[in-house]
């Protein structure tokens, strides 16, 4: 009876929960993404009463999928207690000391069942994890089964999406090989899981942020028209590119990188726009050069600027110059952060390029543009040749950030001095 109207909720509630919840999943590697067999240990972040569940059903469709529940849903009536019975329900009373809940999920996990567990053993406050309890490190150290992490973003909407990330599988045993564990041993263990669990969570922010840069088709031809009138300029600029290798090859690189430049004029993006006109390219920009102008900013809005307020530390806008590189979108960068007319070195670099390249791993192409002696001249600039800094997906350190400043200052000085020959 039980296992009829199991079947028959899930086939039933299938095409609703295709409208509700529309749940896109990634997978943290390709071992992740591998068909669960036998039993397992499902643990996830707790965001909402019962859809977290709902939807990790749904993602093991074709399996029961068993599950640790609070005791406050068993005083909701009668068709609920039967319902939570129906799905394999085990009921948890938090305000006691029974762990007979315990012998009942080993049970189910040795007859190769799957078990759904939230360690918080409540709901999240204003989205952040909160701490593991370790009842279900007990459970999988005596059952032998490995533990899957699932972390969901808890976007329940039915117009938006939920996203829904999957971990590789944590193997207990390979980390501890006693059997008898001490509390000390347990709780490294619940630590272990819960920074593989935090991490998880952060990839799934990262990729949510990434996927909202994504470009619409009518993104791309807005910006494409802008470029192509930003092309317009160069009869008045008259641009000439020298590169440091003949097959100017940085001028054709794929995926993301960085150009730092000098600055010197108020052309400068438009310059390297038409310099690097193969590549859609957003720029860094001061918000004040177009904040207050209406069509000056819906402008230089589709032509790819983030806006940067210099007056404060601008977390925003770093996040949104991090989410670009991680999209594959290139980015132009002026380390002076401002207009400088004494030349490159003359004022200290803001760190923010090299903290950019080192975070992502994406090369920097440094270019120097020569700063014209009259508007009739021809506007030369000096492209090198791509580097990068640091070991990427990491933070540098305060000393490696200062010599990857130095990198990048050094290699736009360089073109300098070719300039000046």
């Amino acid at each position: 009876m039980k296992t009829f109207f199991r079947v028959f909720a899930k086939i039933t509630a299938f095409p609703a929960q295709l409208l509700f919840f529309k749940r896109k999943t990634y997978y943290e590697n390709e071992n992740a993404a591998a068909r669960v067999k036998g039993g397992a240990i499902i643990i996830s972040n707790h965001t909402h009463l019962i859809f977290d569940y709902v939807v990790n059903m749904f993602m093991f469709f074709f399996r029961k999928l068993s599950c640790l529940f609070a005791e406050v849903l068993y005083t909701h009536g009668a068709i609920l207690r039967f319902l939570l019975s129906c799905l394999g329900g085990i009921k948890v009373d938090r305000n006691s000391k029974d762990l007979s809940f315990m012998d009942k999920a080993v049970k189910i996990l040795e007859k190769g069942g799957l078990l759904q567990i939230f360690p918080e053993g409540k709901l999240e406050t204003e989205k952040k994890l909160l701490p593991f309890k370790t009842s279900y490190i007990l459970i999988a150290l005596r059952s032998g089964k490995p533990i899957i992490p699932i972390v969901t973003d808890g976007v329940y909407h039915l117009f938006k999406r939920t996203r829904v990330i999957v971990g590789e599988r944590i193997y207990l045993s390979d980390y501890y090989k006693g059997d008898n564990p001490s509390a000390e041993d347990i709780e490294a263990l619940n630590k272990l899981v819960f920074d593989k669990v935090k991490k998880l969570r952060r990839k799934i922010e990262r990729n949510r942020s990434i996927e909202k840069n994504k470009l619409t088709a009518l993104d791309k031809l807005s910006w494409d028209f802008g470029r192509i009138v930003t092309f317009t300029f160069n009869l008045g600029l008259r641009i000439r590119v020298r590169c440091a290798d003949k097959k100017r090859s940085s001028l054709k690189l794929k995926g993301a990188f960085i150009i730092a430049s000098n600055h010197t004029d108020l052309f400068d993006p438009v310059t390297l726009i038409c310099v690097f006109w193969r590549r859609r390219i957003r720029a860094l920009t001061a918000i004040d050069v177009f904040e207050g102008k209406i069509l000056r900013e819906y402008f230089m809005t589709k032509l790819g600027c983030i806006g940067l307020n210099r007056e404060i530390d601008d977390i925003d806008a770093f996040k949104r110059c991090i989410d670009t590189l991680e999209s594959g979108i290139p980015l132009m960068i002026f380390p002076e952060g401002h207009i400088v007319k004494g030349g490159i070195g003359t004022e200290k670099l803001k760190s923010g390029a090299a903290l950019m390249a080192a975070m992502t791993g994406v090369p920097v192409v440094p270019v120097f543009i020569k700063k014209r002696k009259s508007r009739f001249k021809m506007t030369h600039v000096y492209v090198g040749e791509p580097f990068t800094v640091g070991s990427g997906g990491k933070m540098p350190e305060i000393g490696e950030l200062s010599e990857y400043d130095s990198k990048i200052l050094g290699a736009i000085e360089a073109l300098e001095r070719e300039a000046i020959r």
